[in-house]
C-alpha cells in the first residue's frame, strides 16, 4: 500500500505538513506555512531535494526534512528546526513562532509509522499464508493435470520433438494440453501475487530460453476448440544455442508477455524475437495495440495500474505485468518496454502503437 494512499484515507498521519509524491498534507498539530503558500505556492522547492537532509534551511528561511518511508520520500516544510538560524529574524520570526520540530522528533514519529506498517504487513503474511494452504492440493492436482497431458500427447505421438507433436495433434489434444499448461501457470502466479519471494524458491537450472519460447508460441497457436477462435497469429524469429540459468518461476516472464500481447492486440501479429549476444540472450515481444502513454511506461509495472488506452481494450486488474516483472527481477533481469504510435491511426478511439517489452538474461553454457 502507498503512503500517499493511507494518508488520504487519514489512516496514517504526522504532527508536521509534508509532501509525499507532490501532494501537499496539512499537519495535525502544525498547518502548512502561510510563508510556504506565497513563495512556493503548491509545489514547494524543497521537495525537489536530489537526496535525503536530516535539516536544511529553504532560501526563504524555512527549516525542512526529507526521509524515506517505504521507498517514498516524505519532506516535511515549514518548519524551525534546531539548526535554523532564523528565529530572531525581524521578517522571519513570526512564521517561525510555534513551528519547531526536532529531528529526533520526526524521526521518532517515521519510525513509528513504520513499526505500524510492518506489523500490518505481518499479519497480512500471515492471512495470505493461511489462504494459500487451501489452494496446496489444487495447485499440486493442477501440476499433475500438466504433466499427465503431455505424457498421453507422447503416447498418442511418439515419434519427433514436442514442438513437432504439437504440430501434428488433433485440435482436442492441444487445448487439453493448452489449458493444462496455463491452469499450472496461473496457480504459480497466484503463489507470487500473494508472496513475491516465491519468486526465487528452489534453486536456479539451466534451461533452454529459445525452447522455451517455442512451446510457449505453439501453445498460444492452439485454437481453443467449441468458441471456433483459430488462435493467435504468433511468430517466432530468431535462434539461441546458449542456455540460461534461472529459477523455476522465470517461466512466467515470456508467459505474462506474450499472454499481454495477445489480449491487448487490435492489429497484425505478435512477434517474438529471440536474439544471442556476445554475454546475453534477449527476448522481445513485439504487438500493435493500445498507446502506452509516456508517464506510463514504469508505472504500468506496480500492482494494479493500468494504462490510460488499456482499460478501453480490455477487462483487467494490473496484476501481469507487475507479477512478471517480480519474476525478471527475481532472476537477475528487467523488462523494459517502448510504445511507438502507428501514424495518426486509431482503432475504436484507440492510438494504435507498436508495443515492444524486451528483458536480457546472461547466458550460460551452450545446449548440446
Amino acid at each position: 500500500m502507498r503512503i500517499v494512499d493511507l494518508l488520504d484515507t487519514k489512516a496514517v498521519s504526522f504532527p508536521w505538513p509534508l509532501v509525499v509524491e507532490n501532494k501537499i498534507y496539512d499537519g495535525t498539530v502544525m498547518p502548512r506555512s502561510s510563508r510556504c503558500a506565497s513563495k512556493c505556492g503548491g509545489a514547494p522547492q524543497c521537495a525537489r531535494a536530489d537526496r535525503l537532509v536530516d535539516e536544511a534551511v529553504c532560501e526563504h528561511g524555512m527549516s525542512f526534512v526529507v526521509v524515506s518511508l517505504r521507498n517514498a520520500r516524505l519532506t516535511f516544510f515549514g518548519l524551525r528546526g534546531e539548526r535554523n538560524p532564523n528565529s530572531a529574524h525581524k521578517v522571519l520570526k513570526p512564521f517561525l513562532k510555534g513551528r519547531f520540530a526536532s529531528i529526533d522528533e520526526v524521526k521518532s514519529k517515521v519510525a513509528a509509522v513504520e513499526q505500524l506498517l510492518h506489523a500490518i504487513d505481518s499479519e497480512f503474511l500471515g492471512r495470505q499464508s493461511e489462504m494459500l494452504e487451501p489452494l496446496h492440493d489444487p495447485a499440486r492436482l493442477a501440476r499433475q493435470i500438466d504433466t499427465i497431458a503431455g505424457r498421453l500427447m507422447a503416447k498418442i505421438l511418439p515419434e519427433g520433438t514436442d514442438e513437432e507433436r504439437f504440430q501434428r495433434a488433433d485440435s482436442d489434444l492441444r487445448s487439453l494440453v493448452k489449458a493444462a499448461g496455463f491452469l499450472s501457470d496461473s496457480f504459480d502466479l497466484l503463489t507470487i501475487y500473494f508472496n513475491p519471494a516465491a519468486a526465487s524458491f528452489g534453486r536456479k537450472s539451466f534451461i533452454s530460453l529459445h525452447g522455451l519460447l517455442l512451446k510457449l508460441a505453439h501453445v498460444f497457436r492452439i485454437q481453443d476448440g467449441e468458441d471456433g477462435d483459430a488462435g493467435s497469429r504468433i511468430f517466432l524469429s530468431g535462434q539461441s544455442f546458449k542456455n540460461v540459468r534461472v529459477f523455476d518461476s522465470f517461466k512466467l516472464v515470456p508467459f505474462a508477455l506474450i499472454s499481454n500481447a495477445v489480449k491487448y492486440s487490435l492489429s497484425g501479429a505478435i512477434r517474438i524475437a529471440i536474439t544471442e549476444r556476445l554475454h546475453t540472450v534477449e527476448v522481445m515481444v513485439e504487438s500493435q495495440g493500445p498507446y502506452i502513454e509516456d508517464d506510463e511506461i514504469q508505472t504500468i509495472f506496480n500492482k494494479r495500474q493500468r494504462g490510460r488506452w488499456a482499460r478501453q481494450v480490455a477487462e483487467g486488474r494490473g496484476v501481469g505485468l507487475y507479477l512478471a516483472q517480480v519474476v525478471a527481477r527475481a532472476n537477475g533481469s528487467e523488462i523494459r518496454v517502448s510504445s511507438q504510435l502507428v501514424g495518426n491511426k486509431k482503432i475504436r478511439g484507440v492510438p494504435l502503437a507498436t508495443n515492444r517489452f524486451s528483458f536480457e538474461l546472461l547466458a550460460g553454457a551452450a545446449r548440446e
